[in-house]
């Protein structure tokens, strides 16, 4: 009798299915995976704002933030020195004219004057015309013309005092011209790349920092102050041989003037909400 044993079946068995655990941490996601053009666009205000995982790459969001704050606050510096300098090259214009005019005159001082010679002579010969209608009067001589002509030293000093009014007066213009060009070199030619415009746009700034232009733009108002100052002081030696009361009044005044400028410059210094600063 055959028997006949079951055949025997296989069994397949499957290991079950672990729940994902989630990260403690933050999860980066890989930029692979991730669709930047599908992400609604979001406004960062400030650099924390941006997600480490991002970077700084060319096509990082923080350099078109860069450039908006270096523009907002680099070039609101830029525009004021500039500005400063319109209102300098104004006012050395006009100053360097009036000083100008003054200088014409008191240039003349400086060589012999042939209307004045003219008039000695004819004094001398009216003298002599008289002494010959008058008997037993002294003999007038001769008019003599003089060999050489040495000015006044106050006329050599008035014109060294306004002569290096007008010069520094010019210089300092030359200069404001000079920085306006510098200044303006900031904000041309910058690149349409928000990564290569941020590197122009702080290489740039940083070199202005580092060559002293802020200095260099802070110190032509006070050469122009100078250039006014030589110039009261020579007007003052001007006018002390014409009147000396005229001279004594404007000494007044003119010293009046200059101790109501220091006060006004010294006043930031001394209290911090004096609106006076400059």
């Amino acid at each position: 009798m055959e028997t006949t044993t079951p055949s025997s079946t296989s069994v397949h068995t499957t290991a079950p299915i672990l729940p994902e655990v989630p990260s403690q941490g933050v999860h980066i996601p890989n930029p692979e995976e991730r669709r930047w053009w599908e992400e609604p666009p979001v406004e960062r205000k400030f650099v924390n704002d941006i997600p480490a995982f991002i970077g700084k790459g060319d096509n990082s969001e923080v350099w078109p933030l860069y450039n908006r704050k270096a523009k907002e606050i680099h070039e609101s510096a830029i525009e004021d020195w500039d500005k400063n300098m319109d209102v300098l090259l104004v006012f050395s214009a006009l100053f360097s004219a009036v000083v100008t005019a003054f200088l014409v005159v008191s240039i003349a001082l400086l060589s012999s004057n042939p209307s004045q010679q003219t008039v000695d002579a004819l004094t001398v010969i009216s003298a002599q015309l008289a002494a010959l209608t008058a008997p037993g009067s002294a003999a007038t001589p001769a008019y003599q013309a003089p060999d050489s002509f040495v000015p006044a030293t106050s006329s050599v000093v008035i014109n060294i005092f306004w002569a290096l009014s007008l010069t520094v007066s010019l210089f300092t213009s030359v200069l404001a011209m000079l920085a306006k060009s510098w200044l303006h070199k900031y904000s041309t030619g910058l690149s349409s790349a928000p990564a290569e415009q941020a590197r122009q746009r702080y290489w740039r700034y940083d070199c202005l920092v580092n060559w002293n232009v802020p200095a260099i733009v802070s110190a032509l108002p006070i050469m122009l102050h100078v250039a006014v100052f030589i110039f009261l002081i020579g007007f003052m030696i001007f006018l002390w041989p014409s009147s000396s009361a005229l001279t004594a009044i404007m000494a007044i005044v003119w010293v009046a003037g200059g101790l109501a400028y220091f006060l006004l410059a010294l006043g930031p210094v001394i209290w911090i909400r004096c609106p006076y600063a400059s």
